[in-house]
């Protein structure tokens, strides 16, 4: 992207000034507002594509910027706004997670619009790639999936051969993550597998954090609440500690890179089938899916079962996991992400 760090910096301070989205004066107010220079940098340039990171107006800078280009043809020229530039030479580039694609914009018109403006349109899933093209009928042609990936080690694997069952978890802490039912599901455990020792370590804060501590304060587990930390330690805390088994409780996903990068480290997963999730985690393969309305006891019993399985099929497990991530879900993605981004900028010169 050709637009200068002048211009980026400029718009973040404009869009963070309001949290009004629901009308595009606020959006028009950016452009109306964008220093003299700033204009030029775009307007002049050869070509500029516009990287919308999601459908999101509430999203960060990408997002602002590349939906103001995506609204374009519904308010026809930007000259009108002081900010010149043809609309043939400039190109949006959308990133379609998870409930910014659900959430789409209103006025049906000005998604028509969004749709049509893109040059492309980059699903994280098949599922998004589905509801796009299926529910909201965008040609198949500008829709691709470009997976989300993360770096990893080479594979080390786990103790499994230990009468123990260490747990990890990582989210922020709010209804629709569901860490009390985590940490119901695991008291419930103790009191199942009394003979063992069960840890649990859960990485985020969140406003239910405190709610957390009162539940887990009187169990026998041992319990490792860090709060927020580094994204650089987490990843380290993976990888070096002996974690056997990962637990995402969410309500609503797109596809969970907290999971992605438990796999990089060797640890298979129980997840709720939720979003794209089911893309990542096959049962009896890297983990196990559970049904996102079940009851905190189903969560108890898959934990249960993990546990009695023997060793070698523990580690099978762990492979696998780690195996998806290097395979599939890998920081190749986002080379190839740009690399096919470069390939639209080449079409447009060699016409």
């Amino acid at each position: 992207v050709n637009v200068k760090e002048r211009f980026r910096l400029t718009v973040y301070k404009l869009v963070s000034r309001s949290r009004d989205w629901s009308k595009l004066t606020t959006v028009w107010s950016t452009v109306w507002e964008l220093d003299e220079e700033a204009k030029q940098d775009v307007s002049e340039s050869d070509e500029t594509t516009f990287i919308s990171w999601t459908f999101s107006l509430e999203g960060p800078v990408g997002a602002s910027v590349g939906l103001i280009v995506g609204a374009r043809a519904t308010v026809g020229s930007f000259k009108n706004f002081g900010f010149s530039f043809s609309i043939n030479k400039n190109k949006l580039v959308i990133r379609a997670h998870s409930s910014d694609t659900y959430k789409l914009l209103k006025p049906q018109y000005l998604k028509n619009s969004l749709f049509k403006s893109a040059e492309k349109i980059y699903a994280i899933s098949d599922l998004i790639k589905d509801h796009l093209t299926k529910d909201w009928q965008v040609e198949s042609s500008k829709v691709a999936v470009s997976r989300l990936g993360t770096g990893i080690k080479p594979y080390q694997g786990k103790d499994f051969n230990v009468t123990e069952l260490n747990i990890i978890s990582c989210s922020y802490i709010n209804k629709l993550k569901r860490v009390d039912n985590i940490a119901k599901a695991i008291i419930a455990l103790q009191k199942e597998l009394k003979s063992i020792d069960i840890s649990w370590t859960h990485i985020g804060g969140g406003e239910d954090f405190q709610k957390i501590k009162e539940l887990v304060k009187d169990s026998a587990i041992k319990t490792n609440l860090t709060g927020n930390i580094a994204s650089s330690k987490v990843k380290e805390m993976l990888h070096n500690e002996n974690f056997h088994i990962f637990i995402n409780n969410s309500t609503s996903e797109g596809i969970p890179v907290s999971v992605m990068e438990a796999f990089g480290a060797g640890i298979p997963a129980i997840c709720t089938n939720v979003g794209a999730t089911n893309e990542l985690v096959k049962n009896d393969l890297n983990g196990y899916l559970i049904d996102p309305k079940g009851s905190t006891n189903e969560l108890t019993k898959k934990l249960i079962y993990f546990y009695n399985l023997k060793a070698i099929k523990k580690k099978d497990l762990s492979f696998a996991a780690y195996s998806t991530v290097k395979k599939i879900y890998n920081l190749e993605n986002y080379k190839s992400f740009a690399e096919d981004i470069a390939k639209l900028n080449w079409k447009t010169m060699e016409k």
